[in-house]
Parts: structure tokens; sequence; C-alpha cells
């Protein structure tokens, strides 16, 4: 059970780290609007889901690869991605916080 629990969180995971990696490095390294950097690393991070989900996670099953299967997936996603987009906003607009805080802040609301 433990090690089902790590797996989950481990894995799981790795679409928040890849959505924060992406985001972070484009708007350090390429000067991206705050908005913009969120929402190309939202979809980075979602793509990074479904192929741990599909190839990890789900290993057992034998899926294979579906433009259909991921765009039901993107398509779950988007209640998110509308989140993400009104906190990065909002939070770009009502505030002087740095770029990164902006960033974690809306990947943790829209993670929710």
């Amino acid at each position: 059970m433990r090690e089902k629990i790590f797996k989950l969180i481990g894995w799981g995971g790795a679409g928040l780290f890849a959505d924060f990696v992406v985001s972070s490095g484009l708007y350090y390294f390429l000067s991206m609007p705050v908005v913009l950097c969120g929402m190309i690393g939202f979809l980075f991070g979602s793509l990074v889901s479904y192929f741990v989900y599909l190839y990890v996670t789900f290993a057992q099953r034998k899926l294979s690869f579906s433009w259909v299967a991921l765009y039901r997936f993107l398509k779950a996603s988007l209640f998110s991605a509308v989140v993400r987009v009104f906190s990065l906003s909002l939070l770009d607009w009502l505030t002087d916080l740095y770029g990164v805080i902006t960033l974690v802040l809306s990947i943790v609301i829209s993670s929710l």
C-alpha cells in the first residue's frame, strides 16, 4: 500500500514539476508574460501527466497512445486551465508578487 501511495504521489507530481520548470524557464529566460508562461507550462505539464499515466500508472493495462484519448484527457483538464488563466490574470493584475510566486500560487490553485 505504501508503495502505491508513493508511486501515485511521485508520478502524479511529475506533471506539476514539468509545469513549474517550463513556466519559470519561459518567464526567466525568454521574459515572456507570466500568464502566457503559465498556460504553456500548464499544457506541457498536462501532456507529461497524460504520458506518465498512460505508460507508468496504468502500465498493467497495456494501453496504447490514442489521439482521441489525449483529446479527452485535455478536455477534462479544461476547467483547471480556466482556473489557471483566471488565477494568473488576477494575481498578476492585483498584486506585485514576484513572477515565480505568481506561478507557484496559480499552480497550487489550479491543482486543487
